[in-house]
């Protein structure tokens, strides 16, 4: 039997700030007894350590939860600028623990940032063994990859202290093996989304190349798939991917932040369109039939519409399609509105240019954060900014804006984050130097303000209007329906501004 004093020594070193914010935007608790449990499981902990800047009300409860657990607490200065603070004291204290005459055998990273990559790399040549620790969907790929094990967070902590799994428990298949079904699910979606985050397309082949260079044991065999595509579409009829398909290859995208009933309109216009495009007519059922090809998870019943041809109705109140009968059969048309036809009162022509725009910026996968919350994060941007006196990289501007977001209680996408400060980086808010410009290496470039913040959301929104006016621009941009799209329930005042971004939208430039 191996004696108490014969077990590894473990050292934890947590980024604890960083957990508890990713954290509490999935919607879970956080609580460092389970992290350091499943060390002891493992070994001898000699070390816990925990780095954050406790003096900020919202670390409140879980300072008082590392005191419990008896952690060493490494505060970090409150007028120290940047989030390096935490990497850099974290990585200091970890090589220096390895070079101690009886160092650790094991050491465990809380972190899921990439940030901590070459302090892994010099740790294992120190020859520890190193653990990473993090939540699912905010964890870097390339830092999993190069440690020895990585924890995630809500299969070690009480099943309480997560949100329930939206994946079904399916059954170990013949070899017995499997790892957590929620678990790939959750790897599988991840994938998908690091690649999109990286502008890669997220094929087949190489979502699953992926997957296996993460978590090597990933067979879905075992969990009853004769084929990897046969896997993707379980998961898509959950409604948690879309698998598409164009000729022989097949690909992913994920529906986070998605309308569902938005993202079923927009694609019913589409299968449409591409009916009239071929010179067929596009029967109802064809339509229907076409959107299932297209998108197996697509349902009407589970939007709410008991026949398809109520969901029809639906997506032609939005001013996307046309459904005209013909006796005992249903025709859909993408085609605009006949002469004829009655006018539809101003506020429904306003509603539907809305939708319009809306389904432009959804076809493009950028999510149109509601105009009071991006106010928020864009102030709270430059303010941090102006604190900055070398200027933060388009990376370090995201990771700033989710740390805001979470504390001021904004529920708000990674993805959305990065599309908002693209969207300020098309606009050509940042410089380097005197010359605003884009910035095009996101991860090494700092850059400074290029303009105030007001003029910042205004740029934003001409940026909004002028994605518009390239992809659609048979869609009239008309002032008040521009003005609902970027505000939601605009002012008079708003009403007049938009009018000014239609006009820059069109004498584009790059300022």
């Amino acid at each position: 039997m191996t004696s108490f004093q014969d077990k590894p020594t473990i050292a934890v070193f947590l980024d604890v700030e960083n957990l508890f914010i990713h954290a509490g935007q999935q919607g879970v608790t956080f609580r460092v007894g389970p992290i350091l449990d499943r060390a002891r499981s493992e070994g001898r902990v000699i070390v816990a350590r925990a780095y954050g800047d406790f003096a900020k009300g919202y670390m409140e409860p879980v300072h008082n939860d590392l005191r419990r657990s008896v952690f060493e607490l490494a505060q970090l200065p409150t007028d120290q600028k940047g989030k390096n603070t935490a990497d850099m004291l974290l990585s200091l204290d970890a090589l220096e623990m390895c070079l101690q005459p009886s160092p650790p055998a094991v050491i465990v990273i809380g972190s899921g940032d990439r940030d901590y990559v070459p302090l892994v790399q010099r740790l294992r040549r120190y020859n520890a063994r190193v653990i990473g620790v993090g939540l699912l969907g905010s964890i870097s790929a390339s830092l999993k990859t190069v440690c020895d094990d990585y924890w995630y967070y809500e299969d070690i902590a009480q099943p309480a202290a997560s949100a329930p799994s939206t994946a079904p428990v399916t059954p170990p298949g013949p070899s017995g093996r499997r790892d957590p079904v929620d678990k790939i699910v959750a790897l599988f979606i991840e994938t998908i989304r690091n690649m999109e985050a990286a502008n890669e397309q997220a094929i087949a082949s190489r979502v699953l190349d992926m997957m296996r260079s993460k978590l090597p044991s990933f067979q879905y065999q075992d969990l009853g798939f004769a084929k990897f595509i046969d896997f993707a579409n379980h998961v898509a009829e959950q409604g948690l991917i879309r698998v598409e398909t164009h000729g022989s290859t097949v690909s992913f995208s994920s529906t986070e932040g998605e309308d569902p009933l938005e993202k079923a309109a927009v694609l019913c216009h589409e299968v449409v369109r591409n009916f009239e495009e071929s010179g067929e007519p596009a029967l109802a059922s064809r339509v229907n039939e076409g959107m299932r090809q297209t998108d197996p998870s697509f349902k009407h019943q589970d939007l709410g519409f008991p026949r398809f041809v109520d969901f029809a109705n639906s997506v032609a109140s939005r001013g996307l399609i046309r459904v005209i009968s013909q006796g005992t059969t249903v025709v859909l048309s993408a085609a605009s509105l006949s002469s004829d036809m009655p006018e539809p009162s101003v506020e429904e022509t306003t509603a539907q240019l809305t939708n319009r725009y809306r389904s432009v910026l959804d076809r493009k996968r950028v999510t149109l954060v509601d105009w009071e919350v991006r106010r928020t994060l864009v102030t709270g941007l430059w303010r941090e900014l102006a604190q900055s006196d070398d200027g933060m990289t388009i990376q370090q501007m995201s990771d700033s804006i989710l740390v805001h977001a979470a504390q001021q209680g904004f529920h708000i996408p990674t993805e959305a984050v990065y599309k908002l400060t693209y969207t300020l980086n098309i606009g050509r808010c940042f410089r380097i130097n005197v010359s605003a410009r884009f910035i095009e290496d996101i991860f090494g470039q700092k850059a400074k303000p290029a303009c105030d913040e007001v003029e910042a959301l205004d740029r934003m929104n001409v940026t909004y209007v002028r994605g518009v006016l390239l992809d659609r621009p048979d869609l009239p941009l008309r002032q008040d329906a521009v003005a609902r799209f970027l505000f939601g329930e605009p002012t008079e005042t708003q009403i007049q501004l938009s009018a000014d971004y239609i006009r820059r939208a069109r004498e584009w430039r790059d300022y």
